[in-house]
């Protein structure tokens, strides 16, 4: 007795010879199975600990497939072979024309072998469409369509091409043709995608040799856009009602929302407060930057941290996160009491060395165990730095007027106060530079005013303060001090509301200092983010006597309720109408954010914290102007991403779009080319190459990281170019996109 058991599988997909085999049998299989796969499986560069699931590629692939490629795989289950050792097994081959591989394995008893047989498979009309693999909405392409004969007998044929869903066959539907024995006839056919999204069957009929011969192609017509973040934010009287009429411009299905309701100021900016939490750890003024707000902040962050979408599993929750900051900013103290601004040591930073102390004094404050040796010799390192009575020269603009003059080094003055808060004020430098006020920075005088009312001296205070904060605003800084005009804003905000919160100007520098975070043309530091938000915070806190309560509708839905407590709301708002009416004293802040894919691509640039770019490049390196394409061409792809701000971004995803002209020459397929005028070419973490989209998966180190691969160009037409983008995966803020269009294919 003799037991065999058969596989069927697919090896090539090549044209048949005149001596293939015709299989026209059609019966019942014993037992099968089909199996799909994409064209390029995911490719991994480098290391990454996490693998592909970490990077949310379910959110970044075409949100449309279809089974085009279906490989044959059979498996016949265990069959007892005749007496002769003869097996029979009959399969039911679906549409296919190619090369099949029989293997065999039989045993009986304690023998066994195997063997194995290949199998050409064709029709007497081979048909093969070469359409792309893939459309976008208003996507024109040229297909050819080959016929081969495979018998040895010329033949007549009419030939049509019929489309239904999102496209249409626009030129050539129909026509006559002689194949003649062994040879094979291209008929060109031009097919135009709609302005809907979905797949689109193309189907191919040949009535030759009083037969009919069919192909059938499913293509999907997607969008031509990738991961897309759209956000608003405002704020409500209580007793008035605000309609939001949410963005309908993404893809129903796959579409992420979220709608933020608060008493707190901070809610309006929760983009700024998700930019700290996000932000990666680095050097100690952005380790602290990151911490700080979230001493005020504690229900907000653990809000905000929820979600697989956040990526840190501990960045929920702010006790952690307070801790871990005090712990890392405690083991970089130096021997003298101050601190570096790098893990890796150096000489101490003045102005972080005072951010560093300032952090650690309210952490103790607000209830975090702090080592007292360190708070102690950090302030022992600033009252030894404020003796030394440095200058420097500081630059601002003045009614748009670039100017610059030399004062006080501004670190003199957060120190006096920082001083001053830890009971410790260095009464004779406050009394020193009390003389010196024409001298000084705006900040620096409310600094020092807050000085003295802290150490008891409200005369002095009186004196010192400023009426208003002036018409001289500082220019951004990257080192020294970190100022800029909304930092010094901020710092100037936090110390009235420590030393005098009842002060009228607390009011005036509020609105200074929102009307600022509000001006969405432009990028914010993280300075600036955690002083302006530890400012709003201090305020919110003063304020949170209100009663303020609301109910959000959507279409007459009922879509949650406000009582007072932060609220937020994951429903589906995307293109909806929201209502949201509010009851009882005070102000109600709200914030959403949507996430999904365009149904149509962004026209221009839109850069948000990140920058990208792409270029096409000839094979020696020179751009490629016009997008002049010809059928057939090789073309480098350059795609350039940086952080607009030079900071240090981590798990940033850069997503290139392809027209369904370009197809990807894979390196798994494809040796690599290498050019020798790639010079600065990045290592990614890991690459995911689709059918019509590559992605790489990076962090920006603070320079401009540039990426390159290799494309073919394959189809004749006019076609929809996306838009190449980048993204933080779990900061919708940071994200950028640029490049969409049309590109002409010449033969």
């Amino acid at each position: 007795m003799q037991y065999t058991f058969i596989i069927l599988q697919v090896t090539d997909f090549k044209s048949p010879d005149p001596y293939s085999w015709f299989y026209q049998k059609r019966a019942l299989e014993v037992s099968s199975y089909d199996i799909y796969g994409q064209l390029y499986p995911e490719m991994r560069s480098g290391s990454s600990p996490a693998g592909g699931e970490s990077f949310d590629l379910a959110r970044r692939v075409n949100p449309l497939t279809g089974s085009r490629v279906r490989l044959i795989s059979k498996w016949s289950g265990l069959l007892k072979a005749k007496s002769s050792g003869v097996c029979n097994y009959i399969i039911d081959i679906p549409q296919f024309s190619g090369s099949l591989r029989v293997m065999a394995v039989a045993y009986r008893d304690k023998q066994f072998g195997a063997s194995e047989q290949f199998i050409r498979v064709a029709d007497p009309i081979v048909i093969s469409m070469a359409l792309p693999r893939f459309l976008s909405p208003g996507d024109k392409a040229s297909v050819a369509v080959t016929l081969n004969n495979t018998t040895s007998s010329d033949t007549k044929a009419s030939v049509r091409m019929d489309a239904s869903g999102p496209a249409g066959v626009i030129s050539g539907k129909s026509a006559g043709t002689t194949i003649g024995a062994g040879k094979e006839k291209v008929m060109g056919f031009e097919v135009l995608a709609s302005n809907n999204l979905g797949n689109a069957l193309f189907t191919v009929t040949v009535n030759a040799m009083g037969q009919k011969f069919t192909q059938q192609i499913t293509v999907p017509v997607r969008p031509p856009s990738g991961l897309t973040f759209i956000n608003g934010s405002g704020m409500i009287p209580a007793g008035s009602v605000k309609t939001i009429k949410t963005s309908g411009e993404l893809i129903a299905g796959g579409v992420h929302s979220k709608l933020l309701l608060s008493k707190s100021p901070v809610a309006r900016y929760m983009s700024n407060l998700n930019y700290l939490l996000r932000y990666p750890y680095g050097c100690l003024e952005q380790t602290i930057s990151t911490a700080f707000p979230q001493l005020y902040f504690r229900d907000l962050v653990k809000m905000l941290g929820t979600g697989k979408d956040q990526g840190v599993s501990e960045s929920g929750n702010p006790e952690y996160n307070v801790q871990q900051c005090i712990s890392k900013v405690e083991s970089m103290q130096l021997y003298n009491g101050g601190f570096p601004l790098r893990n890796e040591g150096g000489n101490a930073q003045y102005w972080a060395s005072a951010y560093a102390a300032h952090f650690l004094l309210e952490a103790r404050e607000a209830g975090f165990d702090v080592n007292p040796k360190v708070l102690d010799g950090s302030l022992h390192f600033l009252e030894q730095k404020v003796k030394e009575r440095e200058t420097g020269t500081w630059f601002y603009q003045e009614k748009n007027i670039r100017k610059s003059r030399t004062v006080p080094r501004q670190e003199i003055f957060y120190s006096l106060y920082v001083l001053a808060l830890a009971d410790r004020a260095n009464v004779p430098t406050m009394n020193f530079y009390k003389t010196q006020l024409a001298s000084l920075a705006p900040e620096s005088k409310y600094l020092l005013a807050a000085s003295f009312m802290l150490a008891g001296d409200r005369k002095s205070y009186l004196a010192v303060l400023p009426g208003a904060f002036g018409n001289e605003k500082g220019e951004s800084m990257c080192g020294s001090s970190f100022g800029s005009y909304l930092r010094d804003l901020s710092l100037s905000l936090n110390a009235l509301l420590e030393a005098d919160p009842e002060n009228p100007q607390v009011g005036e520098l509020m609105q200074l200092v929102t009307g600022e975070l509000d001006n969405t043309n432009r990028n914010y530091t993280t300075q600036e983010n955690a002083f302006a938000l530890m400012a709003i915070g201090k305020q919110a806190k003063r304020a949170g006597k209100s009663n303020v309560t609301a109910q959000v509708t959507a279409e007459g839905k009922v879509l949650g309720s406000f009582a007072g407590s932060d609220l937020q709301l994951t429903n589906d708002i995307a293109d909806k109408t929201l209502t949201i009416s509010t009851k009882g004293s005070g102000l109600l802040y709200y914030s959403w954010e949507l996430s999904g894919i365009r149904q149509r691509p962004l026209a221009g640039s839109d850069d948000s914290y990140l920058k990208v770019r792409r270029r096409f490049l000839d094979r020696d390196g020179r751009e490629i102007s016009g997008n002049n394409f010809r059928q057939n061409d090789l073309v480098v792809v350059e795609i350039a991403v940086e952080s607009t701000g030079g900071k240090m971004i981590e798990n940033v995803a850069v997503t290139d779009l392809l027209p369904a002209c370009f197809e990807i020459e894979n390196s798994r397929l494809v040796t690599e080319r290498q050019f020798t005028w790639m010079k600065a070419r990045s290592t990614p973490e890991y690459i995911d190459v689709r059918d019509d989209r590559i992605s790489f998966f990076t962090a920006l180190t603070g320079k401009t990281s540039y990426f390159y691969y290799t494309l073919r160009v394959v189809s004749q037409g006019i076609f929809t170019l996306g838009s190449v983008s980048a993204d933080a995966m779990y900061n919708g803020l940071f994200h950028s996109s640029s490049g969409s269009g049309k590109v002409t294919i010449r033969p």
